[in-house]
């Protein structure tokens, strides 16, 4: 496997100097790399991918790929490739990608993610006014969350739900 990611970087490199590099091209040099279990190899084709997408205008996959590249290259401390990937977040302007919503599956009572900052916050003793402040909604939109944390959570008060958010915050 190693042979065929050999390979597939030293086209990309070669296209690279040619200007002529492609993300798609960088993408499926990542997947054998991965497949080989090569970290940073793979960091190192992110990183080249994310260069792509920015050339190409797509700062959501560019940022994608350089917070991929940027998580590994940081847990190997590979400190040559991070500034080379910081640097390319800084000149692009670009922001680390968010890291992704724990699944559904992951939060308790089926809420979503939105119901779950409304319990946290319930949990606090907040009032519908204060969460909405806090989560840039409306009152009205606060409302509605808390009805379906009551409903999920099979409480009929908001003291309940709080007493249960404690229990099952993060």
């Amino acid at each position: 496997m190693g042979h065929a990611a050999d390979h597939g970087t030293a086209r990309n490199e070669l296209d690279r100097a040619r200007g002529t590099a492609t993300a798609q091209g960088w993408a499926a040099a990542v997947d054998l790399w991965r497949a080989a279990d090569r970290p940073l190899e793979e960091a190192y084709c992110l990183f080249r991918q994310a260069e792509c997408h920015v050339a190409e205008k797509r700062r959501d996959r560019a940022s994608v790929a350089a917070s991929a590249a940027r998580e590994i290259a940081g847990r190997l401390g590979a400190a040559p490739l991070l500034g080379e990937i910081d640097a390319l977040l800084a000149r692009s302007r670009l922001s680390p990608a968010p890291p992704p919503r724990a699944p559904a599956e992951d939060r308790p009572y089926g809420l979503t993610e939105r119901e779950h900052e409304v319990l946290e916050l319930l949990g606090t003793g907040a009032t519908n006014r204060q969460i909405a402040r806090s989560l840039f909604i409306s009152e009205r939109t606060v409302g509605v969350h808390v009805s379906r944390v009551l409903h999920k959570l099979q409480v009929s008060n908001r003291g309940q739900a709080a007493a249960l958010a404690a229990r099952v915050s993060r």
